[in-house]
């Protein structure tokens, strides 16, 4: 499988921001203007440019089959910076008249996209922020928040699951960014799960800040832990598991989607340490579906495999399609409002290249969760569909 590695990025993402610069109204009307918040740079680039082709590759599919709804996408870089999403969703909303936000990808930066989303009444719908906390607290973020992604109590759960019937894990340490809340969201759900099955769970923190994990890398692997979990995100998991090839020898890591970028495999370096997470796609499973998106992908960016977060980029702008369309049929053809999208994105449903999506009165799908193994590549290891 080949996936972006560092060296090919800035070519990739010259692409990408040429390729956003064309003009995008057509025939139909006004476009719809679809703001788009993603970390373009900063720690979690890769999140950020594979979501901007995925999304990318959907409006030019879309563009070319149904000229009579335009969109106007405008990309604005969040730096994998909190304190940066805010106003760049501002700026989108405010200068460019976005009608719905698409973005983040880190939960704690999708939750600042969302209050400025819900003071400005217009909608956001997230790719891959999986924090419960997005859709469950309304009066915090609004009830215009919509997902394509799974959230956290189910991927944590399966986590749980995971370790404990196919690993045969009795004893966990998890590792925790106290920072982020995806992180802690999906540390606490895998815990509940873990610990329901008959299994014991200690937690140890770190930062996304921090400089060196070599003291806790060696206080894990002296807690002789059957599995461990690294809530978190690929910079910190990465050299953790590199740090690890001796200290956690024989013990399998586990993770979520945070996992899935093609930089963890370099920055892990050579290990025996068998690495498991979860996601909601991988380009080595044989679906159809699955294939010819690997195959659409890799004509556009020089034969390079999609993540998981090209699948969900272009699942997302498949939403947004599906919504505007439906918006317009039901007011008579015009450009739809913000409001008129959000209206439509309530029980929306397609499939996409992740799963059928099927948008419910929590706005967050119910569809399968991908373990992938990364070992030398990123291999499909099985698919757990809801109960």
């Amino acid at each position: 499988m080949r996936r972006l590695l560092p060296s090919f990025r800035l070519a990739v993402l010259v692409a990408a921001a040429l390729f956003g610069a064309v003009p995008e109204g057509r025939a139909g009307g006004d476009p719809v203007v679809v703001g788009v918040v993603l970390p373009m740079s900063g720690d979690n680039a890769t999140f950020g440019e594979e979501s901007w082709n995925g999304i990318k590759i959907a409006e030019a599919e879309i563009a070319k089959k149904d000229p009579s709804v335009a969109f106007k996408l405008i990309l604005a870089d969040e730096q994998s910076k909190r304190e940066q999403v805010g106003p760049a969703t501002k700026t989108l909303i405010e200068n460019n008249r976005a009608a719905i936000v698409v973005g983040s990808v880190a939960s704690s930066n999708t939750m600042q996209a969302a209050i400025v989303c819900k003071e400005a009444g217009v909608p956001i719908l997230t790719p891959a922020s999986t924090n419960d906390k997005l859709t469950s607290e309304v009066e915090k973020y609004g009830e215009d928040v919509f997902r394509v992604c799974f959230q956290d109590s189910f991927q944590g759960t399966m986590l749980g699951r995971f370790a404990t019937k196919t690993l045969k894990a009795k004893k966990a340490v998890a590792l925790v960014d106290k920072g982020q809340a995806y992180s802690v969201g999906l540390a606490a759900q895998f815990e509940k799960e873990f610990v329901a099955l008959g299994g014991t769970v200690v937690t140890e923190y770190y930062t996304s800040a921090d400089k060196d994990y070599t003291t806790l890398v060696q206080k894990v692997g002296g807690l002789k832990p059957e599995v461990i979990l690294i809530s978190g995100y690929y910079p910190q998991a990465g050299p953790m598991i590199k740090l690890g090839k001796d200290a956690w020898k024989g013990v399998p890591v586990i993770g979520g989607d945070g996992l899935d970028s093609p930089d963890l495999l370099p920055l892990a370096g050579e290990t025996d340490i068998k690495v498991y997470f979860t996601s909601h796609f991988v380009a080595s499973d044989t679906d159809p579906l699955v294939q010819g998106f690997v195959t659409k992908y890799q004509e556009a960016y020089a034969g390079a495999d999609p993540g998981a977060m090209a699948a969900l980029g272009y699942d997302a702008m498949y939403a947004v399609y599906e919504a505007a369309k439906k918006a317009m049929a039901a007011n008579g053809g015009a450009t739809p409002t913000g409001k008129q999208l959000a209206a439509a994105l309530r029980g929306l449903e397609f499939t996409g290249v992740t799963g059928k999506i099927v948008i419910g009165p929590d706005r967050t799908p119910r569809k399968a969760v991908v373990i992938v193994q990364a070992a030398g590549n990123f291999q499909f290891v099985e698919k757990i569909l809801p109960e």
